[in-house]
């Protein structure tokens, strides 16, 4: 179990906008439609209002994490796309839990399909001293690690958290680690896939 002196936070926790799941979510939050689906743009599940009166001839730049790396890294898109979301409910996310790097079609139970364009990485705000993004053992879940926000002064540990603690029995675990696992497998297969198929 995580033990920390100072709080251990979801890399989500850094974006700059608010990130919509869905067309629906975008309409709930916002209170109207989400902009029509452009397939010639990435996905873009943000906005950014402040570009909404910006030249549209000219861009921003963001920082953004990068999943595959581990790096905070920077990415520029035109204003004029930044002030507009591009939400599409048959594009989804697919690949590892937060891999915004791979776009899949998903359509009626059949295999995916690589995505067009690859989607719009979600700006972060800049770290605040002392905060670093680190690959941190998940709490009850023996093995598994997830990117988070650490701060100077946190300390984690890959000790599984006792039953007592969390819920989780011994068998519990073994059980998750081993779906884990085969999640792990399914990932790697549908990478294959989508890696054939644009051969």
């Amino acid at each position: 179990m995580s033990q920390t002196s100072t709080p251990v936070i979801s890399v989500d926790a850094l974006d700059l906008f608010t990130v919509y799941q869905s067309r629906a979510d975008y309409q709930a939050k916002v209170g109207s439609a989400p902009p029509a689906f452009d397939a010639t743009r990435p996905l873009q599940r943000w906005f950014d209002p402040a570009q909404a009166n910006a030249n549209p001839n000219s861009s921003v730049a963001y920082n953004y994490f990068d999943q595959t790396s581990g790096a905070v890294k920077t990415f520029a898109i035109p204003a004029s796309q930044a002030a507009v979301a591009n939400i599409s409910d048959t594009w989804t996310l697919g690949g590892a839990p937060g891999d915004d790097n791979q776009l899949v079609w998903w359509d009626n139970g059949t295999p995916p399909k690589a995505a067009p364009n690859p989607p719009a990485p979600t700006p972060i705000r800049a770290l605040n001293p002392g905060e670093s993004i680190q690959y941190v053992p998940v709490s009850g879940f023996p093995g598994a690690k997830e990117w988070a926000v650490v701060t100077a002064g946190s300390t984690s540990s890959s000790t599984p958290a006792p039953a007592s603690d969390d819920g989780f029995t011994d068998a519990d675990r073994a059980t998750l680690t081993t779906l884990a696992q085969q999640i792990g497998d399914i990932h790697t297969a549908i990478g294959q896939i989508l890696t054939a198929m644009e051969n």
